[in-house]
């Protein structure tokens, strides 16, 4: 299975998605770091954790306004983001063990499928795929192993593409401008003003 998504969808942008798996990557590798597993940490509390940062980092990233072509289309728990206007949801797990919920349909999906299907441009790309990152963790330190765009057509996954990770991808994420040269700042004015008492009797 050596599809790109951009095979199946021309709407997508090979680098976009990119970007955004290493987002997710970032957020999740973050997380890892805090993990206590001596005050309690354990499987579920990590997972729920996790998502809730990618989650937060993804809706800072998007409010930054430096990625256009990302977009949120449910904030709540069925967190549904855009990729290139196409509904993305992500899951951790394992790739050689997808579980069948994962392919379960949001109704945002489910409208842009059916808006598709009357989507004729004369391509034989087909349009009718719901799209998942798939996370793989790694069991010991938590932190990500790979990540796969794959799209499913119905229950079944008829492109898995591993997605090409950075080592370091903070630059894609910060979302504070930095002070791009020094700036002087004129030294403050300050003196103490002397005051004295009057005896009474003046």
């Amino acid at each position: 299975m050596n599809n790109l998504p951009t095979d199946f969808n021309k709407d997508f942008v090979l680098e976009h998605i990119h970007e955004v798996a290493n987002i997710i990557k970032d957020a999740l590798n973050d997380c890892a770091n805090y993990v206590l597993e001596e005050k309690g940490d354990r499987g579920l509390s990590i997972a729920l954790r996790g998502i809730e940062w990618v989650r937060a980092l993804m809706l800072q990233t998007v409010n930054s306004g430096k990625y256009p072509y990302l977009g949120i289309k449910r904030k709540g728990a069925n967190f549904v983001i855009s990729v290139d206007g196409v509904p993305v949801k992500f899951h951790k797990g394992d790739i050689d063990n997808i579980r069948s919920n994962i392919t379960k349909v949001s109704d945002i999906e489910r409208l842009y499928l059916q808006e598709e299907l009357f989507h004729f441009d004369n391509t034989d790309a087909p349009y009718n795929l719901i799209w998942r990152y798939v996370i793989d963790t790694n069991h010991i330190d938590r932190t990500v192993d790979n990540i796969y765009m794959c799209g499913f057509d119905g229950k079944r996954p008829v492109c898995i593409y591993n997605v090409p990770l950075s080592e370091d991808t903070r630059i894609l994420v910060d979302i504070n401008e930095p002070i791009k040269e020094a700036v002087d700042i004129e030294a403050p004015k300050v003196g103490l003003k002397l005051h004295i008492k009057k005896a009474s009797n003046e």
